[in-house]
């Protein structure tokens, strides 16, 4: 013989029907919401992942990390300068 394990039907739980089940329930962050980036955490690429997400504002408070890091000047300028327009496009 084997010893397999037994496969039990799934339980069928009572559901309450007087109270609706929303089909979906939205949760948005809030508009202030504190955004603390370690120093080692502040990169391009967390910028990058932060701009695709469309969360501009916290994109440039990792920027200024990098800034206090010492990273490529240049490229913090280009990167805030796009972020500003992306921001001003989207208000």
């Amino acid at each position: 013989t084997t010893d397999y394990p037994k496969v039990f039907p799934p339980i069928k739980e009572k559901v309450n029907q007087s109270e609706p089940i929303p089909a979906k329930v939205l949760i948005e962050p809030s508009k202030e919401m504190v955004f603390d980036v370690k120093m080692n955490m502040a990169t391009f690429t967390m910028v990058n992942v932060l701009k695709s997400q469309k969360n501009y504002q916290q994109a440039l408070l990792v920027l200024s990390k990098l800034e206090e890091k010492g990273a490529d000047v240049k490229r913090i300028k280009q990167a805030r300068t796009e972020l500003k327009k992306l921001l001003i496009e989207q208000d």
